[in-house]
Parts: C-alpha cells; structure tokens; sequence
C-alpha cells in the first residue's frame, strides 16, 4: 500500500471492483464481502448468501475474480 492510500481506501477499492461479478452472484442467491486487505496485498474474502456452500467458489474465484 502507498503512504497516501488507507487501508480503508484500498478496501473500498477492491469492493467497486466487485461490483462487476456481484449480479453474477447474485443471479444464484450469492454475493462477496472484503474482510481485509493484509500488509502484502492479499486481499480476503467471505462468501455470503448461497455462495457460502457453493462447491464452486473455487471456479468463482479463478475464473471471476
């Protein structure tokens, strides 16, 4: 992260980003949450609505996000 980007910045960041697979998601009942973003940029996710049980969240993540 640059000195002059927020963690909170950075997250906001990322969930505008998200913005593009969420009525994907959504279509099936799902959605994403970012949890946090650590200090070497690995950002975490959760998994909401039906995507939480979904055994394709991997396929999601590869091919979607």
């Amino acid at each position: 992260m640059s000195v002059t980007t927020t963690k909170e910045e950075l997250i906001a960041q990322v969930d505008a980003a998200l913005d593009d697979v969420r009525p994907h998601l959504a279509a099936d009942g799902g959605n994403v949450e970012v949890v946090d973003i650590t200090d070497d940029h690995i950002v975490q996710v959760k998994w909401l609505g039906n995507c939480q049980n979904c055994s394709m969240t991997v396929m999601t993540m590869k091919a979607g996000l």
